[in-house]
């Protein structure tokens, strides 16, 4: 019996782990509203505090790009609590944190001026 792409889909879909942290949205759209699209969602949930990203994608014949995005529901704790002392570290603050090596406020040149 020969599978369409879509039969693959839908199994590997029930296979997933319902309960694993993660909200999920599909969305179908052209190439251009897609980028769009993609780039607000992750404006509105940033990786940093909702490990956000783009899970899976692909062209359809029409051209359109079918995606999967995906987040935490809800932001992680360090980034709940943390207020960043300047730019720098509001940028890379997150990560930084995670891996022991952010500053002490008092370390941090911007934070002196």
């Amino acid at each position: 019996m020969a599978l369409r792409p879509r039969d693959l889909a839908d199994r590997m879909a029930g296979r997933r782990k319902p309960d694993d942290g993660y909200l999920r949205e599909t969305f179908t759209l052209p190439r251009d509203k897609a980028r769009t699209a993609a780039r607000d969602f992750l404006t509105r949930y940033p990786k940093a505090a909702y490990m956000s990203g783009v899970e899976s994608w692909r062209e359809l014949p029409d051209g359109d790009i079918e995606f999967t995005m995906r987040r935490l529901r809800h932001p992680s704790a360090q980034q709940r609590f943390w207020q960043p002392c300047c730019r720098r570290h509001a940028l890379h603050g997150p990560e930084l944190l995670l891996l022991g090596q952010y500053p002490s406020l008092q370390a941090c040149a911007s934070a002196q001026g």
